[in-house]
């Protein structure tokens, strides 16, 4: 799972990649164009990468998450500083 909300594409690209070098058979990421580029872009290095090495990697299924707008899912998670007590480090 990449995140429905995530939107950091370097980091997406790179959990694609250890994902589909670890065997999984689904990456789930955000509808968002670019980031299913950035997913697929892991993968395609992932089987470059597993198939020189004489292993090839199976890519796995790309499935999308789609915000209506009501699933609490796709919320971000929010922190205020101001609300943390004084003595904290």
């Amino acid at each position: 799972i990449c995140g429905a909300s995530n939107q950091d594409m370097p980091q997406i690209r790179n959990l694609a990649l250890i994902y589909t070098l670890a065997g999984v058979d689904c990456i789930d990421c955000s509808a968002d164009p670019a980031v299913v580029l950035a997913v697929r872009e892991g993968i395609n290095v992932a089987c470059t990468l597993s198939a020189s090495r004489g292993t090839p990697a199976s890519p796995p299924w790309v499935m999308v998450s789609i915000n209506d707008d009501e699933d609490p899912h796709f919320r971000k998670a929010k922190f205020n500083p101001e609300l943390c007590p004084s003595d904290c480090p």
